[in-house]
């Protein structure tokens, strides 16, 4: 299972729940602004209601993960009622994005392009791919995993959502039988480091420390990543962008001792733009 996990393709079963316990002692709910605290994600909004006394939301996550919230007065309400007041009922927002002061809705039909030179240079993965592994613990799967790439409202940032066929999509609770799970992260890139870093939605109790760089003449993504506490178990992957219809990536994980993990590699083929 680890294999999955290091590529994004499964959530944690240690993710931590993104609802902490709210300031006023609510264990199942989170106020607004706990969410600036956590990982960047998008989520639909599948209840709301707002009065005078309350706000009260839940947020579905891609990954099926419920976010709930409770905000009564007290704490910045009138800030937290121009939120509220954003979010329509089943609408999908990117998170924390949404609760900025400045934040704009995007217009209907609008579609995100790159903004930055950093982000442009990613354009290739642009898309929806099917992912097939030749090598290592995937390489008998005989259902393929669907992986789309597009830009963030602003342009910033790059989404990488996992798709799952349904043999992987099984999430706790009746509620999400035969719903699909999409696991996702979001690529940035840092000017003054000129690096990038791929943020996954999925929170974790793991010490996760990633790092990622564009080899611009061969086309390549090349991340490098650390978990839990030293000493630490290293993933270093590459994406490579083999034509405008193929990818071809590679992973290979080792232990703190040095000693190999697993390694595994394969393609994406090009769905559609």
């Amino acid at each position: 299972m680890s294999w999955l996990i290091s590529l994004g393709l499964f959530s944690s079963p240690l993710a931590a729940q993104l609802s902490p316990h709210g300031d006023d002692g609510d264990a199942a709910c989170s106020r607004f602004f706990k969410l600036l605290e956590a990982p960047p994600f998008r989520g639909k909004i599948t209840h709301l209601k707002v009065d005078d006394r309350s706000i009260m939301a839940t947020i579905e996550r891609g990954d099926l993960q419920q976010v709930s919230i409770r905000h009564t007065p007290g704490q910045d309400w009138d800030k937290a009622r121009r939120i509220a007041e954003r979010l329509k009922q089943d609408g999908v927002y990117e998170f924390p994005a949404v609760l900025a002061d400045d934040y704009q809705a995007p217009l209907d039909g609008f579609v995100p392009q790159a903004t930055t030179d950093a982000m442009r240079a990613l354009s290739g993965f642009i898309g929806e791919w099917r992912m097939r592994f030749t090598t290592g613990p995937g390489k008998d799967m005989k259902e393929a995993i669907t992986i789309r790439y597009f830009w963030n409202n602003d342009g910033t940032g790059l989404w990488r959502e996992v798709h799952l066929p349904a043999s992987m999509s099984s999430a706790p609770g009746a509620q999400n039988a035969g719903k699909p799970r999409v696991n996702a992260m979001l690529t940035t890139y840092d000017p003054e480091t000129k690096r990038y870093r791929e943020i996954s939605s999925t929170p974790s109790t793991k010490e996760m420390k990633e790092s990622a760089e564009w080899d611009a003449a061969t086309q390549t993504l090349v991340l490098h990543t650390t978990e839990g506490a030293a000493p630490h178990t290293t993933h270093h992957s590459t994406r490579r962008l083999v034509s405008p219809d193929r990818i071809e990536f590679h992973t290979k994980a080792t232990k703190p001792d040095g000693s190999l993990l697993y390694e595994l590699e394969g393609y994406y083929e090009r769905i559609k733009p």
